[in-house]
């Protein structure tokens, strides 16, 4: 949806704490093409819900998956797809933001009304 000149996406799988699947990151994907196409949209906010913003990945579709299955899934490609995106991207997170390197994947601006306790990447968790 959008707000006057900014487009607005919505993470909405509370019940898996908005988990990104492959679903999830095609949608986002084809929403922020779409957003960086029209000319009314002068920035794009991605947010979740007040609890959590993302779990990252969605390691119940991934656990499913054969090793060959996993070889053939083109999971970089929506990640690709953010970086092309030319507008200001925007993580607005309220809540946990687990397993996710928001300066490299997401390209955005951390607006968090928590402590930055609540951003929790692999890189945090082993230094």
């Amino acid at each position: 949806s959008t707000d006057g000149a900014i487009g607005l996406i919505q993470l909405n799988r509370p019940n898996v704490l908005n988990a990104l699947n492959g679903m999830v990151m095609t949608e986002v994907g084809n929403a922020l093409a779409e957003f960086d196409a029209n000319d009314a949209v002068r920035a794009i906010i991605i947010h979740g819900s007040a609890r959590v913003f993302s779990a990252g990945a969605d390691i119940d579709e991934m656990k499913a998956a054969t090793p060959a299955e996993m070889l053939k899934r083109d999971w970089i490609s929506n990640w690709d797809r953010v970086r092309q995106v030319s507008k200001p991207i925007i993580a607005a997170v309220s809540g946990y933001c687990l397993a996710v390197d928001a300066n490299s994947r997401w390209r955005a601006i951390l607006l968090s009304r928590r402590r930055p306790r609540n951003l929790v990447s692999p890189k945090s968790i082993l230094a």
